[in-house]
């Protein structure tokens, strides 16, 4: 799974500058997205498609959070139930999957960073140009080092992206 790097820029040029510099690093142009509100000049940059403009990524992320939360209340109430009508191999199974759940959860809720769009729409609402940066986990700090030498750039957090799949 990939990290994505929200980063804010008061003018279009300063992340131009930013994706050239980006792409001199070895950051492939189809590795990162624009996005700026109509009439912000994008010209040059790479823009955003329709998925990740409207941050799929938070989309998934509750999926992905709503279903586990549903796995281990139906495991629970199944390892009540095997109790109740005396089935102990069935209720240590169905406890079972519910701690793998617990641990899925736990997993996923801290270990995975979860910046969003919505962490960046007072720039976006401002006029300020958002580049999303998606790079491996191992390359975070680094490219976050290559942005911070521009003072200007203001970076809005860091979440997850499946890159495969278009988000």
């Amino acid at each position: 799974m990939w990290r994505r790097i929200y980063v804010a820029f008061p003018y279009a040029g300063q992340a131009r500058r930013v994706v050239a510099e980006l792409e001199a690093a070895g950051v492939a142009r189809d590795q990162m997205h624009t996005i700026a509100k109509p009439g912000v000049d994008v010209a040059g940059l790479p823009v955003a498609n329709g998925a990740q403009r409207g941050d799929q990524v938070w989309l998934w992320e509750r999926v992905f959070w709503d279903a586990n939360l549903g796995l281990f209340v139906v495991a629970l109430a199944a390892a009540g139930l095997a109790v109740y009508a005396g089935a102990f191999a069935w209720a240590a199974v169905a406890a079972t999957a519910a701690a793998v759940t617990v641990v899925i959860g736990k997993r996923f809720a801290v270990n995975l960073p979860h910046g969003h769009l919505g962490d960046v729409r007072v720039p976006l609402l401002r006029g300020e140009v958002v580049l999303l940066v998606d790079v491996p986990r191992h390359r975070v700090r680094e490219i976050e080092a290559l942005i911070g030498h521009h003072p200007i750039a203001s970076i809005g957090g860091v979440g997850w992206t499946i890159v495969s799949a278009g988000i």
